[in-house]
Order: structure tokens, then sequence, then C-alpha cells
């Protein structure tokens, strides 16, 4: 995240490790309630739980920014490897 930031759409940078608590990522199973999506999970910030990973507006198109946000059940918010 940019300078640590935490506050909802904080954007993600990619910069060198250096064990900061901004940089701990954590993966959580996704339950898929009413959802045909199995398999799938969230991606949570160990520096601001429990804000998770998720998509500006919920744009699925390329170039679309990864941001750090409160859990709201959305879809751009699920992560499902393929």
């Amino acid at each position: 995240m940019l300078k640590s930031a935490t506050a909802d759409g904080s954007s993600l940078v990619i910069s060198d490790c250096n064990s900061n608590a901004d940089q701990l990522w954590a993966i959580e199973p996704w339950d898929g309630s009413g959802s045909n999506l199995s398999g799938c999970f969230n991606i949570l910030n160990f520096n601001a739980y429990p804000k998770i990973l998720g998509v500006l507006g919920g744009n699925p198109t390329d170039g679309a920014q990864a941001v750090i946000w409160d859990p709201l059940g959305h879809l751009d918010q699920v992560w499902c490897l393929s």
C-alpha cells in the first residue's frame, strides 16, 4: 500500500520487501454463499485488518486499480485461481 495508507480506496504499490506490517497479507477462504464460485478467497491486510484487497469501483477491465477496502461481500473483493 502507498506509504502504509489504510483508508478505503488506498492504492497498492510495488516496493522492496521491508517486513513492514503493510506488506503482510493473508488468504481467507470465501464461503461463496449464493454463488457458483468455489475455491475462491479474500486477501486480508494485517496492517489494516479487517480491510481486504478489492478492485476500485468493481471495474473488471484491464488496468483496473487494486485497492484496500472494508469487506463488503462484493465479487470485486473475491479472488479465484484459474
